[in-house]
């Protein structure tokens, strides 16, 4: 069944934005034609999204691996055959495989949402295409009329801008929309005072026409050692709201309720300079860039003691739980993921929007703020991650969030509740086991959200994008429930990094079926695909692969120089689980990124000749089933043919002080440093002050033998043993002595 239907952008806002008046957002979204494994264009016939593409290309780098697939397929793409409109944005890098960028240009000018997205996998194949090509973009009149400071000047009229600014930009782009070309200045600006938000003015650079305006932040109702709520209150009492009593806002006051929820937690790598201690870290960075402006909450000592009361307590809630979602989303699941807009840890500001209801996320800076009516929102964890869910949609995808189907939305609030539902306190029969805002909302000031939205897709789709969103992330966390938070994670992250700024739900379901391959072999499609279908989503199901082979290891010593010994448990199962047997597949082996044999399973062992002795060789072995051609994650290792040429240093170092000699004793390696027979030791080496000083020659009838030797000078030495096979190679400092100003 193929659906056709149009879909438009809305505000990226938790709560709706309180400029929506001043805003101008023309109907974008290309109405299409939705297909099983692509969606087509109904005004180019071009396709925006292809699903498993599976287009294998030859191994290169990165941007020239997704160069070959755009040349090779430019005519159904419907881009120019050289590529010469096109230019390298980004490259990341994730666990499943690469993410290659390229924007359009048209003149010299960047065209506004005309990016392409080509993601490949570590076996060499174009796995999965976002298209925002602009095909029928025509510029006829390329020189502007009005200047970028006109049309600066014609933006900050419009809004009435006054006061300061936190950050501004000015840029001329090719702007097309439904048959129309413009060129037009894009102006940004990002109050700190005044209308505070994240505003993108475009200007028709011939008749300074404002053509479109939006306020592009990302707003949320919100919410050190020190002190913090850890998930919230509420849910850590197992407590419902009480308006007016003990587990209620009351104007930020303190209540014995509240206080006995707060617990104790680290403040990992907060900065020390100017001799008091700043939440600032790798992770996590307190700024005060908007209104009201309360300051950094720096202290002379390393302890934040605070209650729910004071201010300071939200900036320590702020920096802790920042901070530990970063760290798990680097350290835990290995993403190298962090704000493009700058270098520090995420820039947030626990006490912004001129104190409103309301937060956000600011694409053009990378920065999150949270303002303080109702309850204050840097005190509720789930407005805290929803928020970051959005950073972390715009850093991945390098400044192309989609909100498109209120896809952005549903991330954030996905985030939230994969962390809140991890913590354990709400059991399934609880109505907050699906709560989204739990301490900021569902209450008095705002009904909060839920995952377990019944609406389908896209028939249950409103055009509100807060309402839409709670589609995506029930399906999600109705799939977090079967796989767990780990695979969820992972699968969501990766999924996100191939999308862009035009994606909506149904492009992000095909990709996190997509991301579970490339991560977790297909191990989890069968509930993955079970949700999204009872959901609505049209998801295409690859055929299962293999099992990665296991404990892979490599191993040559002085008897093998020429040659290294490969061994490994073949896989026995597939990825989903059934019955894996030898003759069904067959491995491949690389060594150095090329291929050197193809083995039949059942032989878990393999002898590679021809080596050089003392060369390091890396290898790659994966299985691929004979039936369909399906491949398994790969396995590496490496190895130096004839073993490591350094030595282990000398062991049980011991001094004995004579009359005017100093006798030193020790035992010889027996091995080098990869557990390898050491078979040619040529030496000891003895160090004064960090020189050489005295050489005692040994041969390999020494190894391993107590042995020693008598210096009658002071002074700092070290000793290190060498072999006759790489003496430059020989480990310098094997033991410090710090001897005596003269004997005794």
């Amino acid at each position: 069944m193929m659906l056709l239907y149009s879909v438009s952008l809305f505000l990226f806002a938790q709560k709706p934005g309180p400029h929506t008046h001043l805003e101008i957002i023309p109907d974008e979204q290309e109405a299409y034609i939705q297909g099983l494994d692509m969606r087509i264009s109904k005004e180019t016939g071009a396709p925006l999204a292809l699903y498993r593409v599976n287009f294998q290309v030859q191994p290169d780098t990165p941007e020239n691996m997704a160069r070959q697939y755009l040349k090779e397929n430019a005519d159904r793409l419907k881009i120019k055959k050289d590529l010469s409109d096109l230019q390298l944005s980004s490259l990341r890098e994730t666990p499943g495989g690469y993410h290659v960028r390229f924007q359009q240009f048209i003149e010299g000018y960047p065209v506004y949402e005309g990016n392409l997205v080509v993601n490949l996998n570590r076996q060499h194949q174009v796995t999965f295409v976002m298209n925002g090509y602009k095909p029928l973009a025509r510029l006829d009149l390329h020189t502007p009329a009005i200047s970028l400071s006109q049309a600066d000047g014609i933006a900050r009229n419009y809004l009435q801008m006054r006061g300061k600014l936190n950050f501004e930009k000015q840029e001329t782009v090719v702007y097309y929309r439904k048959g129309t070309t413009r060129l037009v200045h894009k102006i940004t600006l990002v109050p700190a005072e005044y209308l505070i938000g994240d505003w993108e003015i475009l200007v028709d650079a011939m008749s300074g026409e404002i053509v479109r305006v939006q306020d592009r932040a990302v707003y949320s109702p919100t919410t050190g050692r020190g002190r913090v709520f850890d998930p919230d209150p509420l849910t850590r009492a197992r407590a419902f709201y009480q308006a007016g009593g003990q587990f209620g806002d009351n104007n930020d006051n303190d209540t014995d309720s509240l206080v006995a929820q707060i617990v104790w937690r680290d403040l990992l790598e907060i900065e020390f300079y100017n001799n008091q201690y700043h939440l600032e870290g790798p992770y996590a960075y307190i700024r005060d860039f908007e209104q009201p402006y309360k300051g950094l909450f720096i202290r002379s000592d390393s302890v934040w003691n605070f209650t729910r009361s004071p201010d300071a307590f939200e900036a320590v809630n702020v920096y802790y739980h920042i901070d530990k979602s970063m760290r798990y989303i680097n350290d835990t699941l290995h993403f190298n993921l962090m704000p493009y807009q700058y270098t520090t840890g995420v820039q947030v500001d626990p006490h912004g929007l001129n104190g409103d209801d309301n937060s956000h996320y600011i694409p053009s800076t990378g920065q999150i703020a949270w303002g303080e009516g109702g309850v204050d929102d840097a005190e509720d964890l789930d407005v805290l991650l929803h928020e970051l869910g959005h950073g972390i949609h715009d850093w991945i995808t390098n400044g192309n969030l989609s909100q498109v189907t209120g896809l952005s939305e549903g991330c954030g609030d996905y985030w939230a509740s994969s962390y809140n539902r991890s913590r354990g306190f709400w059991l399934p029969s609880h109505p907050q086991y699906h709560w989204v805002f739990h301490w900021d909302g569902h209450n008095e000031f705002w009904a909060g959200r839920i995952t377990n939205y019944t609406a389908t897709y896209p028939a249950g789709l409103t055009g509100q994008i807060h309402t839409d969103g709670q589609i995506w992330s029930s399906t999600l966390m109705q799939i977090w429930n079967d796989i767990g938070r780990r695979a969820c994670d992972e699968n969501f992250l990766e999924a996100l990094s191939m999308l862009s700024s035009s994606s909506n739900q149904q492009d992000a379901a095909q990709a996190f079926v997509e991301a579970d391959v490339a991560l977790h072999g297909g191990a989890n499609l069968v509930p993955i695909e079970y949700w999204f279908t009872q959901r609505g989503y049209q998801v295409t199901i690859p055929l299962i692969g293999p099992a990665a082979p296991a404990s892979f290891s490599a191993y040559s010593d002085y008897q093998t120089p020429t040659s290294i010994h490969l061994t490994w448990e073949d896989p026995r199962y597939l990825a989903n689980g059934d019955t894996l047997l030898p003759s069904d597949f067959h491995l491949c082996l690389f060594r150095d990124g090329a291929l050197i044999d193809t083995l039949p399973g059942g032989l878990e062992n393999y002898l590679d000749s021809g080596l050089n002795d003392g060369q390091l060789y890396h290898y790659t072995i994966y299985a691929k089933l004979n039936s369909n051609g399906m491949q398994s994650p790969p396995l590496h290792t490496s190895w130096i043919a004839g073993g490591s040429p350094i030595p282990e240093p000398p062991q049980n170092v011991a001094i004995a002080n004579l009359t005017h000699q100093i006798k030193f004793t020790w035992h010889n390696p027996r091995t080098n440093i990869d557990g390898t027979p050491l078979d040619d030791l040529a030496g000891i080496y003895l160090y004064r002050n960090d020189n050489l000083y005295a050489t005692f020659a040994r041969s390999s009838s020494d190894t391993a033998r107590l042995d020693s030797a008598f210096i009658d000078s002071p002074g700092i030495v070290f000793l290190a043993g060498t072999s006759l096979r790489s003496i430059m190679n020989f480990l310098k400092i094997r033991a410090l002595l710090r001897l005596p100003s003269s004997p005794r």
